[in-house]
Order: structure tokens, then C-alpha cells, then sequence
């Protein structure tokens, strides 16, 4: 299972790294919490109807990694612990942030080129979003990501791409039905649970309104 991968890369993680290794392990072992325990990017529920929400994300910082290759690749291989060593000490003043809720992924397609863009990031905590730490790692950067209004619903288990794919047909299918304008391209695979919980999981596709 992708979980057990997860747990492998964490804990070489911890032996192969000097500058943070107490705060990798703690980071690593708080992903057991519910994820009530975690501070989440905040929004505002502009309207539910049921079978969907339209949302509003203010302005806020970041922090993400973004990879590409060709469509059907599973190119998000390794970008999850980046950020991971990233909020573990690896930047330039060796702090420790906090884990957030949720993991967003913004997926972007070329047809000319039929490569797939993945840019995963982690929100970033209210104590660190005036100055958040510098990455140490290059391939990881501070987006500050502007206001916007989505429109997503909750879907339980754990999501591999037919999951992610069905799941993005369905809700734009509802969308349509009740006459939403939003734009189907790119969309944000967003998940809110550590692979090790089992039960009671929360993902979301994410569309921003037109």
C-alpha cells in the first residue's frame, strides 16, 4: 500500500538527515492526530446546497513543489516528503512548522506536449505567514496564493487517479446540472488525512468559479 511506501521514506528520512531529525520523527508521528488537531488554511462557506459548496480562500502563503512528466505518470513520487523536510527544519532558520490541513495539488495539462504539471503545496500556519522560512531546498518555494472562490464536496477512502478522475466527472457534471460557471482546467486534488488514517477520510476536487 502507498502508506507503508510513506512510512519507509519517512523513517530514512530521519536517519539520513542531520539538520532536523527530532522534528522529522515528531512531525511523522503527530501525522497519526485526527485531523481536527490540525490548523487548516481557512475559507468561508459562501453557500452549501447539499451536493456541493462554493467556497472563498482569502489571499495566503504556501509552500510547494511542482513536478512534471507525461500524462499517466505517477510524477508526485517524492514531492510530499520536499515539503515534508521543508516544515521539519529544512530552511534557513532550521524551524520546525507544524503540520496543516489540507495538501492541495493543482494539476495543469499540456495537450500539445501530453505532460501533466503537479504543483503540491502545504498551507502554511498563521505564526509564519508574514515571514515564513526560506526553503533550503531549491525545488521548494513560497507561493502566495491569491483570493479565490471554488466549488468542491467531500468524498470519502483513500484516491488513487480513477478516483480522483471519477470523482472530477462527477462533481462537474452536478456543476453543470445546476448551471455553475467554473473552470474545469486546472483543477486542485486536495486531500486532509496522513496516509496512516483508515477511517473516515476527507478529499476534495477543486474547481475555481468563473
Amino acid at each position: 500500500m502507498r502508506w507503508v511506501t510513506l512510512v519507509a521514506v519517512i523513517l530514512a528520512a530521519t536517519v539520513s538527515t542531520t539538520y532536523a531529525q527530532g522534528n522529522i520523527l515528531t512531525n511523522f508521528l503527530n501525522s497519526f492526530e485526527s485531523r481536527d488537531n490540525y490548523e487548516g488554511a481557512p475559507y468561508q462557506v459562501v453557500r452549501s446546497t447539499g451536493q456541493y459548496e462554493e467556497r472563498y480562500y482569502p489571499a495566503k502563503k504556501w509552500a510547494c513543489t511542482e513536478q512534471s512528466g507525461p500524462e499517466g505518470e505517477d510524477i508526485a513520487n517524492g514531492m510530499f516528503m520536499k515539503l515534508f523536510r521543508y516544515i521539519s527544519g529544512g530552511n534557513a532558520e532550521e524551524t520546525s512548522i507544524k503540520m496543516t490541513v489540507p495538501v492541495s495539488t493543482q494539476v495543469s495539462r499540456d495537450a500539445s506536449t501530453r505532460t501533466v504539471t503537479h504543483r503540491m503545496c502545504f498551507y502554511i500556519g498563521e505564526i509564519h505567514q508574514a515571514n515564513p522560512p526560506q526553503p533550503s531546498d531549491p525545488q521548494v518555494f513560497i507561493e502566495n496564493r491569491q483570493p479565490i472562490t471554488i466549488f468542491t464536496r467531500q468524498v470519502p477512502g483513500y484516491m488513487d487517479n480513477n478516483d480522483w478522475n471519477n470523482e472530477i466527472i462527477a462533481l462537474s457534471g452536478i456543476l453543470t446540472t445546476a448551471g455553475e460557471s467554473f473552470i474545469p482546467a486546472p483543477y486542485w486534488r486536495v486531500g486532509y488525512d496522513s496516509p496512516m488514517k483508515f477511517w473516515d477520510r476527507r478529499n476534495e476536487i477543486w474547481f475555481s468559479k468563473n
